[in-house]
């Protein structure tokens, strides 16, 4: 009975102070920072202090007296929640419990877990026996790591980034040894003959030194096997170390070349076009300009850029090249196309063809207007003199129609009345005759004589209005013709020379010839004070020169271009009936 009573006396004891320890270690846990749970043998939470609280974001009153699996279950990520996994807890947990598998005893254990709210945090767990009332319970020091873990997974990434970048990455000691090296640095190593532990070549570890007396980054470009490699050198005062970075800009060098001589190819073009060629912003300044446009417009390329392009263009076009303009750089047109006037340094007007584009950036951006000028003053005064040429030919031939309307009426109407009237003069003077006084004959015979008279006159007209000879035996016969006429009406020596242009030429071609001669010998008649003139015709291939030259006194031609003068209208009547230029004259 003695013995029964000293056992149940140590029992008592022993029990006593497992509940001052329990006591004790509740306490303590209390006032910790990181997560304390303690777990029953029968896997019920025992203890989950505040900041098991903070860590899970669930409450003691939530978890004291769950099953551990249960609570671990619902703290697992929600991509791995399944039945395996619960399973999974459960046998683990319940092992531990039963000392089973003490392999996880007091070595840290790193897991992601799922609070109620949604976020997560990385915890790491210490696991520890603990003798409790009711037999030995299972203790776990939990501590949120999140911060470190995602700090030590940063570091990670970039160690990882360096491993696998495409490029060398280099550290070198302030000695020039080689420190570092990552996987694409292997065939720059092989090259050198270096590996990490070892010297660099002398050169470089030269430069490692030079960074580190410099304290700043510095970038070197080398070529090795025909590859261009840009390197930067950058110190780490505080190891004194140099990290080295380089990168392979062959590629880049070789786009950079290309756009150099594409660019020195454009400015070659750009300034021998034998066109005048303009850069221009789409506000309208001249960014620059070649040759050819400093000539086309007779300024100096330092006046142009000076300018806004609307500067050159006519007033009158300024409005529709400026629609144009904000057509192209609304998108709507790619580029455009106009002829119109542009106005030179010294004030003269000329005509131009100007094509002008919009270069733009990959991005669609607008950069500056190409604009290209040509000079098209001498085609327009072509297509002028054409007209003029056309219209000229369509007024000669009215007149010419008209001329024959009015000699064939003078024929048919006034040449027969005239005959009818010296019939009758004549029939009159035979049947007076012996009957008239003498002072009345005379006067019939003056009458007789003056009916001849003009009627030679018309003749002579008619001939001028249409001479047949144009017609019946071509321009030098008629020409001839002619001549003799003004030789007996203004006794002038007139000669024809040269030979029938052959083919004949056309009808209203050799009339405007004709005119021409009528109107020159009228002028040399009225003003040269000459006494001699030459008519020559010369033929070359498919060309005829018509020469009226005299030895009279000439004139100033100045003065005959001058259309505001009131004289000159024989030469400009001249012109006009040629549909030519005053220039074809030659004085």
């Amino acid at each position: 009975m003695r013995e029964l009573a000293a056992v149940r006396h140590q029992l008592s004891t022993l029990q006593a102070t497992v509940r001052r320890n329990e006591e004790t270690v509740r306490s303590l846990v209390g006032r910790l920072h990181d997560g304390v749970v303690i777990v029953g043998s029968d896997g019920r939470i025992r203890l989950w202090n505040p900041g098991m609280e903070a860590v899970s974001g669930i409450a003691a009153k939530d978890a004291v007296g769950e099953l551990i699996w249960d609570v671990q279950y619902r703290q697992a990520v929600a991509e791995k929640r399944d039945t395996g996994l619960f399973e999974d807890i459960q046998r683990t947990t319940r092992k531990i419990l039963a000392m089973e598998d003490v392999r996880g005893f007091g070595a840290p254990l790193q897991n992601e877990i799922e609070r109620p709210d949604g976020s997560r945090r990385w915890i790491e767990a210490i696991l520890f026996p603990i003798a409790m009332e009711g037999g030995i319970a299972i203790g776990s020091i939990i501590r949120d790591i999140t911060a470190e873990y995602e700090a030590e997974q940063q570091v990670a990434g970039i160690a990882r980034l360096v491993a696998e970048a495409p490029s060398p990455v280099l550290r070198a000691a302030s000695d020039g040894r080689l420190i570092y090296s990552n996987p694409a640095s292997a065939p720059l190593l092989q090259k050198w003959g270096c590996s990490v532990g070892k010297l660099l070549p002398g050169e470089w570890a030269d430069r490692v030194r030079q960074a580190l007396g410099s304290g700043a980054p510095s970038i070197r470009e080398v070529t090795i096997d025909g590859r261009i490699y840009a390197f930067m050198l950058a110190p780490v005062l505080s190891r004194g170390e140099v990290d080295v970075y380089g990168m392979d800009i062959t590629r880049r060098r070789q786009a950079e070349d290309a756009l150099q001589l594409s660019e020195e190819r454009f400015r070659h073009v750009f300034e021998q076009a034998p066109i005048g060629v303009a850069l221009v912003e789409q506000s309208g300044a001249i960014i620059e300009v070649n040759r050819a446009m400093a000539d086309l417009t007779g300024h100096s390329r330092e006046q142009l850029r000076a300018l806004d392009w609307r500067d050159l263009v006519h007033p009158e076009d300024v409005g529709a090249e400026r629609h144009l303009l904000e057509r192209v750089i609304a998108g709507a047109l790619g580029a455009y196309r106009v002829e119109e006037r542009l106005v030179r340094a010294d004030g003269a007007v000329l005509w131009a063809i100007v094509n002008a584009a919009l270069l733009r950036t990959s991005a669609a951006e607008p950069v500056y207007l190409v604009v290209q000028v040509q000079d098209i003053t001498e085609r327009r005064l072509a297509e002028e003199l054409s007209r003029r040429v056309a219209m000229a030919a369509r007024v000669e031939e009215a007149e010419e129609r008209e001329r024959r309307r009015v000699a064939q009426e003078l024929h048919d109407r006034v040449g027969q009345e005239l005959s009818a009237l010296s019939i009758s003069l004549g029939l009159l003077r035979r049947q007076g005759k012996g009957r008239l006084t003498g002072d009345t004959e005379a006067r019939l015979n003056d009458a007789l004589s003056l009916v001849d008279q003009i009627t030679a006159s018309v003749r002579n007209v008619m001939a001028e209005l249409h001479p047949p000879q144009l017609e019946e035996r071509g321009l030098l016969a008629a020409l001839r013709w002619y001549a003799g006429l003004f030789e007996k009406r203004t006794n002038l020596a007139v000669q024809v020379k040269g030979h029938e242009p052959t083919p004949r030429l056309p009808s209203l071609t050799a009339t405007m010839l004709f005119r021409i001669v009528q109107e020159a010998l009228s002028n040399v008649a009225r003003h040269a004070w000459a006494t001699r003139v030459e008519i020559r015709v010369d033929q070359r291939a498919d060309h005829v020169r018509l020469t009226v030259r005299d030895n009279g006194r000439g004139f100033d031609p100045e003065g005959v271009v001058d259309r505001t003068a009131t004289h000159g209208w024989g030469l400009r009547t001249m012109a006009e009936k040629g549909g030519i230029d005053w220039s074809a004259f030659s004085y």
